[in-house]
C-alpha cells in the first residue's frame, strides 16, 4: 500500500521521528492526476532551513531472502542520480528480518554511508515503523540535517 505522504508523517511521529509542523492546503493543483492518484488536497510544511540532505530506506530484497538498508550521505531529492553516477557513495547493507536494525547495525549502516553517527537513532527508529507497520518499504528523501542540527 502506498501512503499519501500526510499519512507517512503521521506514522513517522507516532514513532519518535522528527518532522517538520505542517497543514493540508488545497490550492491550483486540486484534480490534477499524478501517476493514478488525484490530488484532493496539498500539504504544506513548515519550512526549515536545511544543513545538509541524506537518503536513507529499508526496503524488502526478495531475491536475497532479507531487508536492504540504503543510505547515503549525498542523497536528497536526487539520489537516483547519485546511485546511477556515483554507485559507491550509495551504501547497500542486508538486515537479517531475525536481527533487524539494532542500534550496533544503525551505526553500521550510518558509518557505511558517511551519515553522521546520531542519525543511527532514526534509523532505529525508521526500522521500528517498518516492522510495527508490516512495512515492505520505508524511505526518507530527503532526511535532513538543518540548520539548528
Amino acid at each position: 500500500m502506498d501512503l499519501f505522504e500526510h499519512l507517512a508523517r503521521q506514522l513517522f511521529e507516532e514513532h519518535g521521528i522528527l518532522v517538520p509542523r505542517a497543514e493540508v492546503a488545497a490550492r491550483q493543483i486540486l484534480g490534477v492526476d499524478i501517476k493514478g492518484h488525484t490530488v484532493r488536497a496539498v500539504m504544506k510544511a513548515q519550512p526549515v532551513e536545511i544543513a545538509v540532505e541524506f537518503y536513507v530506506s529499508y526496503v524488502l530484497d526478495r531475491t536475497a531472502g532479507c531487508f536492504l538498508a540504503i543510505a547515503s550521505a549525498e542523497g536528497g531529492m536526487d539520489i537516483e542520480d547519485v546511485a546511477a553516477s556515483r554507485p559507491e557513495a550509495v551504501a547497500r547493507l542486508p538486515i537479517a528480518p531475525a536481527e533487524g536494525a539494532t542500534r550496533a547495525k544503525a551505526a553500521d549502516i550510518a558509518a557505511a554511508a558517511g551519515l553522521p553517527p546520531e542519525t543511527a537513532d532514526t534509523l532505529v527508529r525508521l526500522w521500528s515503523v517498518l516492522v510495527r507497520e508490516d512495512a515492505l518499504l520505508v524511505e526518507v528523501n530527503p532526511l535532513v540535517r538543518t540548520a539548528q542540527g
